[in-house]
């Protein structure tokens, strides 16, 4: 798992990689593998379940010393205590980057300098917290 870790960051130390699968909430599965961080994921990480793939991903990510991140969905796959350790590390850690994230949780559920909300109908839009942005497609 280390190595598919670190492709984020090829040459990562085993301290950094361990870092980033904390901060994406994966070391503690890591380590119920009889060999942790050294355990072969295999072909498409088939024996991890959906959420501790986007876990492995999102280390992937917090390892990179990216000054911009732009996640999709980063917590569509994992249980709400764990969306919420993501979010904390994206406000925390991750603060001094540049984030753009495109999810489909509702906004007050988001900590962000800026909220883009992008369709739905003119009452919905005009119930929206007060700071979101709107924008609507033309049909």
């Amino acid at each position: 798992m280390a190595d598919n870790i670190a492709l984020g960051q090829p040459g990562a130390t085993r301290a950094a990689i361990e870092d980033a699968a904390r901060l994406a909430g994966a070391a503690a599965f890591i380590g119920a593998f009889p060999h942790g961080y050294d355990t072969p994921l295999g072909e498409r990480a088939a024996r991890l379940s959906a959420g501790q793939r986007q876990q492995i991903a999102l280390a992937r990510v917090f390892l990179r010393d990216a000054p911009l991140l732009l996640l999709d969905e980063p917590t569509a796959h994992l249980a709400p205590g764990a969306a919420a350790a993501i979010q904390r590390v994206i406000t925390g850690p991750m603060a001094g980057r540049t984030i753009i994230m495109a999810t489909h949780r509702p906004p007050g559920t988001i900590t962000a300098s800026r909220v883009i909300t992008v369709g739905g109908r003119p009452a919905e839009i005009a119930a929206r917290p007060a700071g979101a942005l709107a924008l609507t497609a033309s049909p």
